[in-house]
């Protein structure tokens, strides 16, 4: 079976769009973690090619603890498939919201 140009850009657009939704999938799964593991967190939010977590209001911390997992993860692939781009919010125990 001879590869066409084609059926060759099909199957590399294809194995980045599922590589692309399994990291979104990871950057969810990560940030909900890390919420989970500091009570002072409240929320994560991403954009703009940017991403935060959020104290809450009543906590005495001025700081969110840094997500070393979720940095690296994103220092390697953000340039190639710009997870930081994608707009999301979300508390840790709460639904993932798109368009706000």
């Amino acid at each position: 079976m001879k590869i066409t140009f084609l059926s060759a850009t099909n199957a590399m657009s294809d194995a980045k769009r599922i590589a692309y939704k399994i990291g979104i999938k990871y950057v969810i799964q990560t940030a909900t973690e890390h919420l989970n593991n500091f009570y002072e967190l409240d929320e994560f939010t991403m954009g703009m090619g940017k991403y935060s977590f959020s104290i809450k209001p009543d906590r005495s911390v001025t700081e969110a603890p840094e997500c070393k997992l979720l940095k690296e993860f994103l220092k390697k692939w953000d340039h190639e498939f710009y997870f930081t781009g994608t707009p999301m919010k979300f508390k840790a125990d709460g639904k993932v919201i798109t368009n706000w």
